[in-house]
């Protein structure tokens, strides 16, 4: 239980990291944008574990409770190899070449979200865990502690209202 919980947070962190690198990074929005519109990425953890759906339509990402079509679906075969994957103990391409996951859809737009999601793990975790798990080193174009604080409280500038207990 505490393993489905941790994983379902996991995946809407990721979610969460993509629409902010959406609006702040010019190579993310480029990727995203040279998808199909709509498009629709699902990832699931089997054999009941959690799942998560992005959206992307033109100019616009949100994450979504359901959908009727699924563009790219990306189920990872148990718990434990997609806690590996999602938190940087393992690359999402080692894990596809272990056979640890399945992609359902075309190939193309796969390795589009793999390099979507490369990139946002450089954002998320410090350099020596990218380094052990292979990721290459990019140019940031955005600060990572903004990022954390999207993903916190969901504004990365803090408002006059706000006081050290809201923190």
């Amino acid at each position: 239980m505490k393993k489905c919980v941790l994983a379902n947070v996991i995946l809407k962190l990721l979610l969460k990291s993509t629409i902010y690198a959406f609006d702040k990074d010019s190579e993310v929005k480029d990727e995203l944008n040279s998808l199909p519109k709509p498009f629709v990425l699902k990832i699931n953890i089997l054999p009941f574990g959690p799942s998560a759906l992005l959206k992307i339509e033109s100019n616009k990402v949100e994450i979504v409770k359901a959908s009727d079509r699924i563009s790219l679906l990306v189920e990872f075969k148990n718990i434990k190899n997609a806690k590996k994957a999602l938190l940087g103990k393992e690359s999402l391409s080692k894990s596809f070449a272990r056979h640890n996951l399945l992609v359902k859809g075309d190939i193309s737009n796969a390795m589009a979200i793999v390099r979507i999601i490369n990139k946002i793990e450089c954002y998320l975790f410090p350099r020596f865990i990218t380094k052990k798990i292979n990721l290459p080193k990019i140019k940031k174009q955005f600060c990572s502690l903004k990022l954390y604080l999207f993903l916190l409280f969901g504004k990365t500038k803090r408002s006059k209202e706000w006081t050290i207990l809201n923190l």
